[in-house]
């Protein structure tokens, strides 16, 4: 079965390579709650884009710019002492300035709107195996 109005957002996980205050590389892995888009938003959202009013080439941004207006929250976000981190846009800037997690989370995003990849959010994982 099938439904045709599917939810507003969804689930899906993020894999963020760091290296450690040792130099050991580590696989940081969250959910985020993505807001869920038509197939012709997603279609929308890779034409090619045109220059804006001020000038400025719009596409020409970097993937963190891409991806905040896409991510409503997230789970398994903790601060350097293991508490959860409560989602906000201060609390996303702050998660974006890591090198890279805009790369991240956008090659998520991307990999979500065709999830025959495999990827299965944290969540999910846990209730496969109860």
């Amino acid at each position: 079965m099938i439904c045709i109005d599917p939810s507003p957002s969804y689930f899906a996980p993020v894999k963020l390579p760091m290296l450690d205050a040792d130099g050991a590389l580590q696989e940081h892995r969250f959910d985020v709650l993505f807001k869920r888009l038509t197939a012709a938003e997603v279609k929308a959202f890779f034409e090619p884009r045109v220059e804006g009013i001020d000038g400025q080439t719009i596409g020409k941004q970097s993937d963190a710019d891409v991806v905040r207006p896409f991510v409503l929250g997230w789970r398994e976000v903790k601060d350097a002492k293991g508490y959860d981190v409560p989602f906000s846009q201060e609390a996303l800037a702050r998660l974006l300035e890591i090198p890279n997690a805009g790369t991240w989370i956008m090659t998520a995003l991307f990999e979500s709107w065709n999830p025959s990849t495999g990827a299965v959010s944290l969540a999910a994982k846990a209730a496969e195996k109860n």
